[in-house]
């Protein structure tokens, strides 16, 4: 038997779409075409053609074999029109996926963190006048509506850290932010559309960031679709 190919599903997707929208909410039939359309997306999904695009200042990428996507270079203005904004973006047939994500890694030592990202991020001036400049850019974006960070820590070891230095002195006296600084800081970028998710560690974050892009496939379908 002939293996269904995502345009076979594409074509029944529309289908149950206008069958969907033809009937009543209430329709006894509803509910069973809605699980059909359902599992059709999911098997859509995996079939569907993504381009992974990474900025070109990103240390230590994902890679295709991490990811199991194809990635490319991201493009610059002169190509796009728009400025490279994140660390990765997306496309899906060649439409452009709505998430940015910025990839937040971490350096360790005998399995204790002695490097971390989004702490270097916050708490530097400098580094937190990029970050800041780099969720700007994504606001004027009209391609995108979300803004992602991917932290290969967790909440805890972000709570915990002590940055090994203190200017340009090794920090002996484990000096750092406070906790409720920290907080604080977490807080505020939530509250502005800026969300962190602690994936633990590299492995957890490929996984959540392929997840992601396959759920944001399902529940825009019908953009892709153009239905």
């Amino acid at each position: 038997m002939t293996k269904k190919t995502a345009d076979d599903y594409a074509f029944e997707i529309k289908m149950l779409h206008f069958n969907i929208a033809a009937l009543l909410a209430y329709h006894p039939d509803v509910e069973s075409l809605e699980n059909t359309l359902s599992g059709k997306l999911k098997k859509w999904a995996d079939l569907t053609d993504i381009v992974v695009f990474a900025a070109s200042n990103e240390q230590e990428p994902f890679t295709e074999l991490e990811l199991g996507l194809p990635i490319r270079p991201m493009h610059l203005k002169s190509d796009s029109g728009f400025r490279q904004v994140a660390d990765y973006l997306f496309q899906v047939n060649g439409t452009w996926g709505s998430l940015a994500i910025e990839r937040k890694g971490v350096t360790r030592e005998n399995g204790f963190m002695v490097g971390c990202d989004i702490y270097s991020s916050l708490f530097n001036k400098s580094n937190r006048e990029r970050f800041k400049n780099e969720f700007l850019r994504f606001k004027t974006d009209r391609r995108l509506d979300m803004f992602k960070v991917l932290c290969e820590c967790s909440y805890g070891e972000f709570l915990s850290f002590t940055p090994p230095f203190n200017g340009k002195k090794r920090n002996v006296n484990h000096i750092g932010a406070s906790v409720n600084s920290r907080v604080g800081t977490i807080a505020s970028l939530e509250e502005e559309g800026c969300h962190l998710i602690w994936a633990g560690n590299r492995v957890r974050a490929v996984e959540l960031y392929r997840s992601m892009i396959r759920m944001w496939i399902i529940r825009h379908y019908t953009s892709i679709l153009k239905i």
